[in-house]
């Protein structure tokens, strides 16, 4: 899951922009684990998402 490649106080971010983003067809590859100031995030190698499009990005903050 690409949620599992962000620390815990970014989730609400993510779940924004995850709400935007296109249905996923393939699941992402070889995912590689970092400690981020003392959480462990698990960062994929390849994610394949298209991109969305302008209008869906409308909602979503410019930080």
């Amino acid at each position: 899951m690409l949620t599992a490649a962000f620390p815990a106080q970014l989730a609400s971010d993510v779940r924004s922009v995850l709400a935007v983003m296109p249905e996923v067809r393939l699941a992402p590859m070889m995912p590689f684990e970092v400690t981020v100031h003392g959480e462990t995030v698990a960062i994929p190698s390849r994610s394949y998402n298209e991109e969305p499009g302008a209008d869906s990005e409308r909602p979503l903050t410019a930080n």
